[in-house]
C-alpha cells in the first residue's frame, strides 16, 4: 500500500490499484505510527465494512502488508518582509509559515539569509552579519523539529526583501528641526510675555492717568460749585435791594 504522511489509511491505495468493497482498511494496532521513517515496514491491517448509515464493522479480513509512506509536501511563505531598516534585528522580524503542515506537529523552517546578486540569491550571509541598506534574499534551507522527517519542501521559497537606510540621520535632523521649532516657540513666548508686560505697564499708566483726571475733575467741580454759590448769593442780594 502507499499513502502520504498525515493522510488516513482509509485513503491509502494498493500499489496494483485494486480496491475492496465500500469499506476501508485501518491499523489492527492503533498504537502504531504511520511515519515517513517507517515507510516500507509491514503493518497489521484489518478491513472495516461500512453500511449505508455509516456504521463500521470489523471483518475477518486481516493481514500484514508493507506500507510506503511518502513525506508530506510543504510550501513556505514568508512574513515580515516589509518596513525593514538597517540597524534593526532583521532576522527576528522575518518568519516562515509552512503550508501543509499538521497543526500538532513540531516542525519549523530553518531560514538562511543571502546577499543579492543582480536580482538573484548570491552568497549566504554569515551568522550575525549585520544588514546594511540594500536588497537581500531569504530562503528555507531545511526543516527542524521532531516531526521534520515526515515532511519535504516543495521549494526553498526564496524571496527578496529590501532593507532601508536607518533613520538615525533623519532623526537627528528631526531633532534639530524640533529644537528650532522649540526655539521659535520660546521666542514667541518671550514676545508674548513682552507684550503682556507692556500691556500691564500700559494699564498701570492708564490707571494713573484716570486717577489724575478724576482728581482734576473733582477740583473743577468744587470750583464751579463755589462760583455758582457766589453767583446765587449776589443775585439774592440784588433782589433784596
Amino acid at each position: 500500500m502507499r499513502m502520504t504522511y498525515g493522510d488516513s489509511l482509509s485513503d491509502a491505495s494498493f500499489q496494483d490499484g485494486k480496491t475492496v468493497g465500500e469499506g476501508h482498511f485501518r491499523l489492527a494496532d492503533s498504537s502504531n505510527a504511520l511515519n515517513a521513517t517507517a515507510s516500507g515496514r509491514e503493518f497489521a491491517i484489518e478491513y472495516v465494512d461500512v453500511d449505508a448509515l455509516g456504521n463500521e464493522t470489523a471483518t475477518e479480513l486481516r493481514g500484514s502488508v508493507p506500507i510506503d509512506i511518502d513525506p508530506r509536501v510543504l510550501t513556505p511563505h514568508f512574513e515580515g518582509l516589509e518596513g525593514l531598516k538597517a540597524g534593526e534585528d532583521v532576522r527576528a522580524k522575518i518568519a516562515a509559515s509552512l503550508e501543509g503542515k499538521l497543526e500538532t506537529d513540531a516542525c519549523t523552517a530553518q531560514l538562511e539569509f543571502v546577499h543579492d546578486a543582480n536580482g538573484a540569491p548570491g552568497t549566504a550571509m554569515a551568522e550575525g552579519e549585520t544588514f546594511a541598506a540594500g536588497t537581500y534574499w531569504v530562503r528555507v534551507n531545511g526543516l527542524l523539529g521532531d516531526a521534520a522527517q515526515n515532511y519535504t519542501l516543495a521549494s526553498d521559497g526564496a524571496a527578496s526583501f529590501t532593507v532601508a537606510a536607518s533613520d538615525s540621520a533623519g532623526g537627528a535632523g528631526t531633532g534639530s528641526g524640533t529644537g528650532s521649532n522649540a526655539g521659535s516657540a520660546d521666542k514667541n513666548g518671550k514676545g508674548n510675555k513682552g507684550k503682556g508686560s507692556g500691556g500691564k505697564l500700559a494699564d498701570t499708566g492708564d490707571g494713573s492717568g484716570i486717577a489724575a483726571g478724576l482728581a482734576a475733575a473733582a477740583m473743577a467741580t468744587t470750583v464751579a460749585g463755589a462760583a455758582m454759590l457766589a453767583s446765587d448769593r449776589e443775585g439774592s442780594e440784588g433782589a433784596s435791594e
